[in-house]
């Protein structure tokens, strides 16, 4: 059974502009339609280019938005039928690691060279 399943994820945030007297509502998708399953002792990393939607993926998965559509399961269970300390005890289990390419990825190196440094 797999420890995360992200299953048709979608998050649409509304966006008010212009003049308080002209005030129009727009909606912007973030996400759309994001699936993926992390199984046990493994490790996920999302990339993507600037603005694609991959801390908005990261928030929903730790449930810190709620998903306009689809649903994130923890070990089999809907992160939206847990109990609140069930949903705590998820969090706290939970985190997204950040990375700054510029400060861990050193442009004397080939990416090859980089990813297999560690190995």
């Amino acid at each position: 059974m797999p420890v995360i399943e992200a299953a048709r994820l979608r998050k649409d945030f509304v966006s008010t502009g212009g003049p308080p007297w002209r005030r129009r509502q727009r909606v912007v998708r973030a996400v759309d339609d994001v699936t993926f399953t992390v199984e046990d002792g493994h490790v996920v990393g999302l990339v993507g280019e600037s603005g694609c939607g991959k801390t908005t993926v990261g928030n929903l998965v730790v449930d810190l938005l709620t998903p306009t559509a689809g649903e994130v399961r923890f070990h089999g269970q809907a992160l939206g039928a847990m109990s609140p300390a069930q949903r705590l005890d998820f969090r706290r289990r939970t985190q997204i690691i950040f990375q700054d390419p510029f400060a861990s990825l050193d442009p004397r190196f080939t990416l090859h060279q980089v990813v297999t440094e560690g190995f």
